[in-house]
């Protein structure tokens, strides 16, 4: 579901698209909408799924129980946008206490030591 989301935040074709599944007056995939290309009509959806990534900070939506699910935007949060395009960066919070490296490069000087 986040790579639907991210995706058609960033792939204008694709934003395109999805304008067709979207609610009269909305400019975003809804929840409604969202739950139930994810389930696939399997079953009813139940907001567990949106609960766990909004906690998770992945998805951005309104919570408020006044607004129906067929008008509550659903949108990937700016931190999973950036994890999509590439951004491999620590927040800000992080960047004074942790170093973020790579596993590839990691292997890589591993590898050379052993040689």
């Amino acid at each position: 579901m986040l790579w639907l989301l991210a995706c058609t935040e960033l792939d204008p074709g694709l934003s395109r698209i999805s304008q067709l599944l979207v609610s009269p007056g909305m400019h975003e995939l809804n929840a409604q909408i969202v739950e139930r290309l994810v389930t696939r009509g399997r079953s009813g959806p139940d907001g567990k799924l949106l609960d766990r990534l909004i906690r998770l900070g992945l998805i951005e939506t309104t919570q408020d129980p006044r607004v129906p699910l067929h008008r509550r935007a659903v949108r990937p949060s700016d931190r999973v946008l950036e994890l999509v395009r590439g951004r491999l960066v620590l927040e800000a919070e992080l960047a004074g206490l942790a170093t973020l490296e790579s596993a590839v490069e990691i292997d890589g000087r591993c590898n050379r030591c052993s040689s």
